[in-house]
């Protein structure tokens, strides 16, 4: 992970909404979106360099609105 103001912004704003998908999916039992929302959570640890971690983050919050 580097500590460069994109990449923290992007951990942040995704670790927010993977933790707000944890929430929602844990209220209507999904498992599915459980688990987009810990891959949101734990992909920024994984993940180097800003244009790669802004379009994995936008990928998986796009699937967890679209999953069902």
């Amino acid at each position: 992970m580097t500590f460069d103001p994109g990449s923290l912004a992007a951990s942040l704003i995704f670790g927010l909404i993977g933790v707000a998908g944890w929430r929602y999916a844990r209220k209507q039992q999904s498992t599915a979106k459980l688990v987009i929302s810990a891959a949101l959570v734990i992909y920024p640890w994984q993940v180097g360099g800003p244009l790669l971690l802004w379009g994995v983050g936008a990928g998986l919050t796009l699937l967890l609105f679209v999953v069902p």
